[in-house]
């Protein structure tokens, strides 16, 4: 009997459990209905994220906006929208190496996209990755032939004056020049004009020697000495022209770029003066505090001489 009892036992159970998995796989499988709710969550979900991002960048909230995008990457993983927001977010915090990452990301999906080709070119300006901006900038130019007078710009940087001639030539007969069209130029085309220097006087014979020096060994140590000392001087013409001549030498710094639109606005040349300090805003390093309030400062003055007051008042305003 009690061998009975048990055999009844084993078997109840082994149908228990049986079932128990059957009603376990039973409610495992969801309706259409079901499906297509949990669909829209995670539409809506993916939206509330993403639409924060927008707004938190908007209010300089980057790195809870990078924390939204990551919340969007999770529900859909290498979203492009998200992908390009990523690396606007990244961008903006000066990170630009996880920027480049992330817009290289985007053009896989969207290679002709015009706004993106542009930030690529941005983001590798700022590391000096001049070979990569030149081609995608070139990209930019098949889509819009405008668009070579950034890449005329981008030639001068990476100092390649041959081709940046060639492109400006190719402008010029296409009568697409913008308004860079006279810095570019300067930069490309004028040769120093010989300045006469009166050895009379002790300090002025000093500028003939440091212009001597400079001629001899046309080094940037040469030149920063050369343009401190017409600066202090107030030598203005001469610092006009061999500021302009440091220019097409070293395209690439910052300090040229201010001395050149100091010397534009001390001549009252202030159309001149903005273009090349705001040229020369794009190597700034971050790090060189008083050098870029002097560039707000001279930036300031171009506006004020142009009678755009607000605008120099912006600017004045950022300086710290």
């Amino acid at each position: 009997m009690k061998k009975k009892n048990f055999l009844l036992v084993i078997l109840l159970f082994s149908f228990w459990v049986d079932f128990a998995q059957k009603d376990d796989e039973f409610t495992l499988i969801k309706t259409p209905e079901q499906k297509e709710l949990e669909v829209e969550e995670q539409d809506l979900k993916f939206q509330d994220n993403f639409f924060k991002a927008l707004k938190e960048r908007a209010q300089d909230n980057y790195d809870k906006a990078i924390t939204a995008l990551d919340n969007c990457n999770e529900i859909y993983p290498n979203n492009v929208a998200v992908n390009f927001e990523y690396t606007k977010n990244y961008y903006d915090v000066k990170q630009y190496s996880n920027a480049l990452i992330f817009v290289e990301k985007t053009l896989k999906q969207k290679p002709k996209e015009t706004y993106v080709l542009e930030m690529a070119v941005k983001i590798n300006k700022q590391l000096r990755n001049l070979k990569d901006a030149i081609s995608y900038q070139k990209k930019l130019v098949q889509i819009n032939p405008e668009n070579k007078n950034t890449l005329v710009y981008l030639y001068i940087l990476n100092n390649d004056k041959n081709n940046a001639r060639k492109v400006y030539n190719e402008l010029e007969k296409e009568q697409l020049l913008d308004n860079r069209k006279d810095y570019y130029k300067r930069i490309l085309f004028q040769k120093p004009k010989s300045v006469a220097i009166n050895n009379t006087v002790s300090e002025e014979n000093s500028i003939s020697f440091e212009k001597e020096q400079f001629q001899k060994n046309k080094n940037f140590k040469n030149l920063k000495t050369l343009l401190e000392k017409e600066k202090k001087l107030q030598k203005y013409k001469e610092l006009v022209i061999d500021s302009s001549e440091g220019l097409s030498l070293f395209p690439a710094q910052a300090y040229v770029y201010f001395i050149n639109g100091f010397a534009l606005n001390k001549q009252k040349r202030h159309k001149e003066a903005l273009e090349s300090l705001e040229n020369g805003m794009d190597f700034l390093l971050d790090d060189n505090s008083k050098l870029k309030n002097d560039f707000y400062k001279q930036i300031a003055i171009a506006y004020q001489g142009m009678g755009k007051n607000k605008k120099a008042t912006e600017y004045l305003n950022k300086i710290k």
